[in-house]
């Protein structure tokens, strides 16, 4: 049973917004976009209590709360239904195999409903019955949040973390110590209780109880006897339940021959112990039989990258991409070493945006990445999400792509100059790709993954590149039948050196800044509109005041740049650049100081 789309209405910093889940969901974004009020909403919605929802949680105090949540696989387990629920759940389920339920908070009560399930109708209602079925097959959550008290997970018992972690690990032991346990019971019952058998097509009390329970439970009638002599008692021994046993089950840490408590553990060696448990998991899950049918469970995951080496968290992200092959994982997470190009399609984008009725920030979803096509190659992918890029890409309100490591530090350095602000406090995060002949390409790819980008390019790129976002264009071949002309003409000797095509490109840059420069100035404006910034007076580095020889000095320009010690050529149009890109950036939703989870 798979969450396959969770709306939410009027919950804390969710004002109105519809979040679409796979086997594999990975919620990324910065800090202050309410990842945790998503993890928490579908929490409510399977396990809430009333106790989960306070005035402090709605949106707008004067509307209700809706959580609403649409399962699909549901008809698989419903033989976990006992008989008499069956049926009545079974309705429920549309032709496409799901079902939709919801829970409600009221403005005026404050109450936190039962969960509903939708009929044919498309109207939402509740029974007893209904409830009880949707119980033994709506999926347990298992969370797995950062820890506050570690000595609340000790045992299996625990309900935040590592309790039912175990408990999901052990529920093949469960299922094959169980017929065993029966009988013990069976007889241990024979021995504690009268037991109620059938004798000559009769129900009755049968008593084989060991002597001194008897004699102790006729002595406590025979004293009640004396005040109210026609009462008398029953001892009952109840049994534990197999899973009551089960959560006994402590967890240990065994270190230089001494045994401890994971709550007397360092956060480090916990998250660690994190990490095997969900490996083991996956392994448990991989081996078991796909026929065994167990309740379906949700994995809730906020931070797994806390107090784990970057080794560790790629061992966790392999665990969960094996665990989400049964079950369902949900991830809230910063940290670049979880995404992968294989999680692409998993990914859920959380963002804060500005309500234009009320001014109040509200947590919104970027794009549903599930249902967007990704037709990149492998090794595009693979090139675009290496660490540094990762972090960049997703943890951004905006991306900005350009060409080279050079690029990178002087675009951020001329920032800081001319708005006195580096373009990652004005949430922007600048991507180098390693050449213009990837732009195009990449910055489809991210397009792809609905993220908004942007890129800033040398002027080469106006004759050598543009052409894939310009196409056939009339103009755009004449400037180009131009260029090249002029260029034949003034360079006509070309052998092929480095030499003669340092001066073929010098001349063309040349032409564009001055005899081409009006159809260089409308060409510009058309790759503007399509979110490319063509620089155009030449290249990065003669902005900087470098020149060929000595554009390997980026790092010390771009130190020089910030401290005001070199002058920025052409500033009015780098300025103009940035300016641009800074307002696009607050337009679709700049940073914000507010604390996490708000």
């Amino acid at each position: 049973m798979i969450l396959e789309e969770l709306s939410v209405r009027n919950f804390r910093s969710i004002r109105d917004e519809t979040f679409v889940f796979s086997h594999l969901a990975i919620l990324i974004g910065k800090n202050n976009t309410g990842k945790s009020n998503v993890l928490e909403a579908t929490r409510i919605l399977l396990e809430g209590t009333a106790k989960d929802v306070s005035i402090e949680d709605f949106f707008d105090k004067g509307c209700d709360v809706e959580i609403r949540g649409t399962f699909s696989g549901a008809r698989h387990y419903l033989p976990l239904c006992e008989q008499r629920h069956r049926t009545k759940v079974e309705a429920r389920i549309d032709p496409q195999d799901r079902i939709v339920v919801r829970r409600t908070v009221g403005a005026n009560t404050g109450k936190l409903s039962k969960i509903e399930i939708r009929d044919d109708s498309g109207e939402f209602g509740t029974s007893t019955a209904i409830v009880a079925g949707l119980k033994s097959i709506l999926p347990e959550v298992v969370p797995i949040m950062p820890l506050d008290d570690p000595s609340d997970e000790a045992t299996a018992k625990g309900t935040k973390t590592l309790g039912k972690l175990v408990k999901q690990i052990l529920q093949t032991v469960q299922s094959q110590v169980q017929p065993e346990l029966d009988e013990a019971y069976r007889k241990a019952s024979k021995m504690l209780n009268v037991v109620d058998v059938e004798q000559d097509g009769r129900r009755v009390d049968q008593d084989e109880r060991v002597p001194d329970l008897r004699r102790i439970e006729s002595k406590i009638a025979g004293h009640l006897q004396d005040t109210f002599p026609r009462a008398t008692v029953r001892l009952r021994v109840g049994l534990p339940a197999v899973e009551e046993i089960m959560g006994e089950v402590a967890l240990n840490v065994l270190e230089g021959g001494v045994e401890t408590g994971i709550d007397k553990q360092g956060h480090g060696l916990q998250r660690s112990l994190y990490v095997s448990l969900l490996q083991t998991l996956g392994e448990e899950m991989r081996r078991g039989d796909e026929d065994e049918l167990f309740r379906p469970f949700v994995l809730m995951m906020e931070e797994p990258e806390l107090f784990l080496h970057p080794s560790a968290q790629e061992r966790m992200r392999d665990a969960l991409e094996v665990i989400a092959k049964r079950a369902q994982v949900l991830v809230a997470t910063h940290s670049p070493f979880m995404v992968s190009p294989s999680s692409l399609r998993q990914l859920v984008i959380v963002q804060k945006t500005t309500c234009e009725e009320t001014g109040k920030e509200i947590t919104g979803c970027r794009a549903a990445l599930s249902r967007v096509p990704i037709s990149a190659d492998e090794k595009d992918l693979v090139a675009l999400l290496n660490l540094q890029r990762s972090s960049r890409i997703f943890f951004s309100d905006k991306v900005i792509l350009v060409e080279g490591i050079s690029d990178f530090y002087l675009l951020d350095a001329m920032a800081e100059r001319v708005v006195e602000s580096s373009l990652s406090k004005l949430g922007i995060g600048v991507v180098e790709i390693g050449g213009k002949d990837k732009l195009v390409r990449f910055k489809g790819i991210l397009e792809s993954l609905g993220l908004a980008v942007q890129a800033v390019t040398d002027l080469d790129f106006l004759y050598s590149g543009a052409g894939d976002v310009l196409g056939s264009d009339p103009a755009y071949s004449r400037f180009c039948e131009q260029l090249n002309n002029r260029v034949d003409e003034l360079c006509p000797e070309d052998d092929g050196s480095e030499q003669s095509s340092k001066a073929r490109k010098a001349k063309m840059i040349e032409l564009c800044c001055s005899e081409l420069c009006q159809q260089r100035d409308e060409l510009c404006t058309r790759l503007r509109s399509e979110g490319i910034f063509i620089l155009k007076e030449g290249e990065m580095h003669q902005y900087a005041g470098l020149g060929e020889s000595s554009k390997g000095r980026y790092l010390i320009a771009a130190r020089e740049i910030m401290q005001g010690e070199r002058d920025i050529q052409n500033e009015d149009e780098i300025k103009a650049i940035v300016e641009a890109l800074a307002n696009l950036s607050t337009a679709e939703g700049g940073p914000s100081s507010e604390p996490d989870g708000s």
